[in-house]
């Protein structure tokens, strides 16, 4: 886990590395959904108050799976171009290119699925046309870098959440209106699937914290403005 950053003398930013990615570099069976949950958990409880937890992307149902085991802790959920979904869906479910909340999406082109493996991946020219339509060459090139395979075991499990615990906490969906990986389409489904949330709305592709660091620094400092 990266050591704790302060943010403009007042908030601390806590970037956990889940099970299988940056420093964590664990056997593929060994990663699932509640191995990235039990991952933040441990942040989560090591905070000194309650905590606004930020989930993008596919972080959206490692947060969801916190809250709901940890709700007391939270002061509010964000999900970035995230997955926010009911009780009992799983991921890979939703995510068909059948549906028309997410035939837009072009990651059928560039997505390769092992599942004897338990792993998938974007290959590399795709990078910029899914996650970095907004950014530059720079981004594209910082983003390939680093790219690497992902699990399938977390993105199989049904979705657990309640409105006892998960529903009682405030949430933000910070929708992404260019997004060609997550379609604006499937982010609104997702919104009325679960409706409450606050929705901000940022005019960039997948990936804001990339390609708009400051405006989506900004739309975070707003939630937690909001708390207090």
């Amino acid at each position: 886990m990266p050591r704790p950053a302060a943010v403009g003398g007042r908030h601390t930013v806590i970037a956990v590395d889940l099970p299988g990615y940056g420093e964590d570099r664990r056997p593929v069976a060994d990663i699932t959904l509640q191995a990235y949950a039990d991952k933040v958990l441990a942040a989560v409880d090591a905070a000194e108050e309650p905590v606004v937890l930020v989930g993008w992307s596919m972080g959206g149902i490692v947060i969801s799976t916190v809250a709901e085991q940890r709700h007391e802790r939270i002061a509010h959920l964000v999900y970035l171009a995230a997955f926010m979904l009911p009780r009992g869906v799983i991921p890979f479910q939703f995510v068909q290119p059948t549906r028309e909340y997410w035939e837009p999406s072009r990651i059928f082109r560039y997505q390769i699925v092992e599942p004897n493996k338990g792993i998938y991946w974007v290959v590399a020219d795709g990078v910029r046309e899914l996650f970095l339509n907004d950014g530059n060459d720079a981004d594209v090139a910082w983003v390939t870098k680093r790219l690497q395979h992902d699990y399938l075991a977390p993105l199989s499990t049904p979705v657990q959440v309640s409105a006892e615990c998960w529903g009682s906490i405030p949430r933000t969906y910070m929708e992404t209106l260019h997004d060609q990986a997550m379609p604006i389409a499937a982010q609104r489904t997702m919104q009325r699937l679960l409706p409450g949330a606050t929705v901000r709305s940022l005019a960039t592709g997948h990936s804001p914290q990339i390609t708009r660091p400051d405006e989506t620094a900004d739309l975070l400092l707003t939630v937690t403005k909001s708390i207090h």
